[in-house]
Formats: structure tokens, C-alpha cells, sequence
């Protein structure tokens, strides 16, 4: 009996740990999908969806030119 109580303490630690890693990845897609939402937000011209069909390093590289190109430009750039 004590065999069959340790078996199914392991099916639920296995249990345990797979909802644990859901989890995480459910809150990692919400924050894909916020970030994606955001950057075609302050962009104004592509859609969630064609940021979310980029690969990730086209992705990561169109938010970084973008923050560089809506950071604001202090004085001495704009007198250029």
C-alpha cells in the first residue's frame, strides 16, 4: 500500500510541476502579446498580428529601432 501512496505522490509532484511551468508560460505570452500590442500602439502603422508573424530577433530589432526613433532628441540634436 505505502508503494501505491509514493506512486501517486509522484503523478502529483509531476502534476504540480507541469501546471507550475502552464502557468508560466501563459504569463509569458500575455506579456509577448502586451509588448506586441504596445510597440504597434506607439509605431501606429503595423498591426499586432504582423509583429507577432516576425521572427524574434526582427521583432526585438524593429522595438529597439523604434525606441530610438521616438526617443525624444535633446537640443543639441535638433539644432543639426
Amino acid at each position: 500500500m505505502n508503494l501505491h501512496l509514493e506512486s501517486y505522490q509522484e503523478e502529483l509532484d509531476k502534476l504540480t510541476q507541469l501546471e507550475a511551468v502552464t502557468k508560466k508560460i501563459r504569463k509569458l505570452h500575455q506579456d509577448y502579446e502586451q509588448l506586441c500590442f504596445n510597440v504597434s500602439k506607439a509605431d501606429g502603422t503595423i498591426s499586432m498580428e504582423e509583429l507577432q508573424r516576425m521572427t524574434v530577433y526582427k521583432f526585438y530589432r524593429y522595438k529597439q529601432l523604434l525606441i530610438e526613433y521616438k526617443k525624444p532628441r535633446n537640443k543639441k540634436n535638433q539644432d543639426d
